[in-house]
């Protein structure tokens, strides 16, 4: 995790990471140029409830069974001199072959505006809804409650976070990462059939 301040500065999200399960780096020779950080995916995702037909509300089998079954994508950022060689692709397949989780996840404001989930090997699922509360505060994250018991989301801190996100519609992007879970090369594509999408 002390490699992440050298790269945070290029991020637009450089604050706090959350939970970290893994962290990859990138190098040029002697260089990082870089980073790919891993964490857990969001428990309250309407899109991955109607993808997997999973119960809307959360439990804390549920949430075992996502973190089990789920693992997120949360910063993918290269060295600004690096960019715009296909790299970001490239270096997110070989991060996803590394993975012992058999989906994967990228829920992103920027993925976007730069398509280099295809070329890893991800499948856009769909984009958030432009209503600020949509799928927010009937959540995990909602105030005074979670998945694991009792929030520490505050009323003030809620509102200050839905009035950032109020215009986001991230895209939710998955891959297929059951073929490398089992030992074998993966070969899922944005052009190949949908997954049957089932949990352990």
């Amino acid at each position: 995790m002390s490699d992440w301040p050298y790269f945070a500065g290029w991020h637009y999200r450089r604050h706090g990471l959350g939970p970290v399960r893994k962290v990859f780096l990138l190098w040029h020779g002697p260089e990082p140029i870089g980073i790919c950080i891993i964490g857990y995916g969001p428990l309250s995702c309407r899109l991955r409830n109607r993808l997997f037909h999973l119960p809307g509300r959360m439990t804390t089998g549920l949430a075992a069974r996502i973190n089990r079954s789920f693992a997120s994508v949360s910063r993918l950022v290269l060295a600004p001199r690096y960019r715009g060689a296909g790299l970001a692709g490239a270096f997110l397949a070989r991060v996803c072959e590394d993975c012992p989780w058999p989906w994967i996840e990228l829920v992103s404001e920027m993925a976007n505006l730069v398509p280099f989930c295809e070329a890893a090997g991800f499948r856009l699922v769909g984009r958030g809804s432009d209503k600020a509360n949509d799928g927010h505060a009937s959540g995990a994250f909602a105030p005074g409650r979670s998945a694991y018991g009792r929030s520490n989301w505050t009323p003030g801190r809620f509102a200050e976070y839905i009035r950032k996100v109020r215009f986001s519609r991230p895209a939710y992007y998955l891959r297929d990462n059951r073929r490398v879970c089992e030992g074998r090369p993966a070969t899922y594509g944005s052009n190949d059939s949908p997954p049957a999408v089932e949990l352990e």
